[in-house]
């Protein structure tokens, strides 16, 4: 069996394709010749946050002191909700903004941080 098939095939195959991850196998799905998505078995730790988080090497960050100089600085630049203030200002305290690139699918928020001089 192929690792590759077309969103068509992999529609109409679904199933079989399923019980193959399930088996341990990984099945690339391909939208207009170019792949485009991927099936693969969940891992029994996949469920728990912080092991999905420790292997996207994300760690969470808390500051040893107040950020009341970098929620000034966000608020400075423009009106922002309390919590999308306190990550922005949070990205401030780590360090330079224009080395740091801030993602975000909040509008708002990524034009503020923009103004703050993060890549967006």
């Amino acid at each position: 069996m192929r690792d590759t098939y077309s969103l068509y095939e992999a529609k109409a195959r679904f199933s079989a394709l399923v019980r193959r991850v399930r088996g341990g196998g990984r099945v690339v799905i391909a939208a207009h010749g170019k792949p485009a998505a991927a099936l693969c078995p969940v891992e029994a730790d996949d469920t728990d946050l912080e092991n999905r988080l420790a292997r996207l090497s994300v760690s969470w960050i808390v500051p040893d002191r107040s950020l009341s100089p970098e929620v000034s600085r966000v608020l400075q630049v423009g009106y922002i909700r309390g919590p999308d203030c306190l990550h922005l200002a949070t990205a401030l305290y780590l360090g330079d903004s224009g080395s740091l690139t801030f993602l975000t699918l909040d509008e708002r928020q990524r034009a503020v941080a923009a103004d703050l001089g993060f890549k967006t």
